[in-house]
């Protein structure tokens, strides 16, 4: 088979996300863009004018910072005077107070004005950010602060005395302590400043972690590296050259990384962040990601919510179809005997010992015993067969058991076509490399062509390369945001198609690296030239799936 591949830069999650809604793909009236950006069309010069207008701002905001502590600077003089008891300050040039008065308001105008230099920042910022990542805000804005108010405390209570006393008591009985005032509000407004910007550390390790770059065990495996940072830090941010000041700076620095790391190692082991991490499938997140199907299956029932449904227009079968449809209805059929062969070997077959065989059913049983993911194994209550269907309600089904039969049907569908092209595996490990780190994803189901495998390449290792396609199938519980962000995330990796299969919709929609995004249900006939040869029909699937009516 001659292999297919596109170099198109794959769409986005909100071209997406648009180009449903205008194709009637999805419901305008639901809110789906809770995890994508809000993207606003722009040229660069509509950037650079407001780019331009938020500094503009700033600015503003600075300027009459500086100007109202000037009109209070001598009382914010006298308050930077009070660690430095006992010292006598001179004025050794002309004008040298009023200078030095005009720095301690430049310097207090910008802390002043940094709530609104945020803002300006923040507003700059958001429209490229996703609803999600809003959340994140707040607070990481309100521990920055925080944390640099913690740091001015710290300096002026602690570091700023420490370092007065030392130079005071070393020359004591040698010079008179006569200090000049402009050197002495320089040392103090630096190492304020280069203070509270050092405790912006445990922020940026808890960014960090949670974006899934660094991990807490890695920070803390790096803690020598650390101890000569904070040394070397020590030495650069203090203006003066004391090992007191010097010391005292590094320790903080030290006891802020360490707890930054039990702050990661907090919330990465909670469960809620647990589950986050591995529920919205972050695009930074470098995690071996719990599907989200595995955890609605080990949520409580009552739990389980209805999906977004994505709105299509039926399409009538011509003679042309009728006739493929009777060619998919003989794979159907093949494919319920193969499912029930498989549900029956394993309720019989001791998995610790099986053999290698080479029936198609057999192959599925021997994939799905030995991942590491149990929860898409068949069990005897899910090999009784479903109830009639024809004029009764629908039964209340969990939604493990529809995930199964539907993904064995697609396993024995795809494995009759693909011989001696390719390898379709269910719950198959697959290593995506991405921009910032790469990570291993375990789709419901995949197919790789032999074109793209590695000649040294075990089938009991992880696939090393993006499969061609990736079906995943949707959960009660997931939102259309969250799975066109793992779409998205699939193209991007290399792989060419990506289906994503709703049980209680009855429909597939396929996701594609150089087109929009189609939905197909009822008779509509699913075929692509990337998989020639494969016809499909949703209907006819969830019909030998054993799927109830909706109705």
């Amino acid at each position: 088979m001659q292999r297919i591949s596109d170099k198109r830069k794959p769409m986005t999650p909100l071209d997406l996300v648009e180009s449903s809604i205008e194709e009637g793909l999805a419901d305008p009236t639901i809110d789906y863009l809770d995890d994508l950006p809000d993207d606003v069309e722009m040229s660069l010069f509509d950037h650079l004018e407001e780019l331009r207008q938020r500094i503009f701002y700033s600015l503003i905001a600075l300027v009459v910072g500086a100007v109202g502590c000037f009109l209070f600077v001598k009382p914010l003089v006298k308050l930077l005077e009070a660690p430095a008891r006992g010292i006598k300050f001179l004025q050794l040039a002309p004008g040298e107070f009023f200078f030095v008065s005009l720095k301690v308001a430049g310097y207090s105008g910008l802390l002043v004005a940094i709530p609104v230099i945020l803002y300006q920042i923040i507003q700059f910022i958001l429209p490229g950010l996703t609803r999600r990542e809003r959340r994140l805000i707040l607070p990481v804005v309100a521990g920055s602060t925080l944390l640099f108010l913690a740091g001015l405390v710290f300096a002026y209570l602690l570091l700023i005395p420490a370092a007065v006393n030392f130079f005071m008591n070393y020359g004591e009985d040698v010079v008179e302590q006569l200090w000049s005032i402009d050197r002495y509000f320089e040392f103090v407004l630096l190492l304020l400043l280069s203070t509270g910007l050092a405790f912006q550390v445990p922020v940026i390790q808890i960014l960090l972690g949670l974006l899934g770059i660094v991990s807490a065990k890695q920070m803390l495996s790096g803690w020598r590296y650390v101890l000569l940072g904070s040394a070397v830090l020590g030495a650069v941010l203090t203006p003066s050259t004391d090992p007191i000041t010097q010391t005292l700076l590094a320790g903080a620095v030290v006891g802020l990384y360490f707890g930054g790391i039990a702050m990661v190692a907090l919330l990465g082991n909670s469960q809620g962040w647990g589950r986050l991490i591995g529920a919205i499938s972050s695009p930074f997140t470098k995690v071996n990601k719990t599907t989200v199907t595995d955890a609605i299956a080990q949520a409580p029932s009552d739990t389980v919510t209805e999906p977004a449904t994505i709105e299509v227009l039926e399409e009538t079968p011509t003679v042309d179809e009728e006739n493929t449809q009777n060619g998919v209805s003989d794979l159907a059929d093949l494919s319920q005997i193969e499912v029930e062969n498989q549900t029956s070997q394993v309720e019989d077959t001791d998995i610790e010992n099986q053999t290698q065989v080479d029936e198609p059913e057999k192959e599925t049983t021997q994939l799905e015993a030995t991942e590491t993911t149990t929860e898409n194994q068949l069990t005897s209550e899910a090999s009784l067969p479903p109830p009639p269907v024809e004029e009764q309600a629908v039964p209340e089904m969990l939604p493990q058991r529809f995930l199964s039969k539907v993904t064995g049907a697609l396993f024995t569908l795809l494995d009759l076509w693909c011989e001696d092209r390719g390898e379709v595996a269910i719950k198959r490990a697959i290593n995506i490399k991405r921009t910032g780190g790469d990570w291993t994803e375990v789709p419901d189901l995949c197919y790789v062509s032999y074109e793209r495998l590695p000649a040294g390449w075990m089938e009991d290792q992880a696939c090393p390369t993006a499969p061609e396609l990736v079906i995943d199938m949707i959960s009660p519980k997931q939102t259309f945001g969250e799975l066109v962000d793992k779409a998205t995330e699939y193209l991007e990796a290399g792989v060419l198609r990506v289906w994503l299969v709703d049980c209680q919709a009855r429909s597939i929609t396929v996701f594609y690296s150089d087109a929009r995004p189609r939905t197909y249900r009822g008779e509509m006939e699913l075929t692509d030239p990337l998989f020639e040869g494969l016809e499909l029909i949703p209907e006819l699937l969830f019909r030998q799936a054993r799927l109830p009516n909706a109705g």
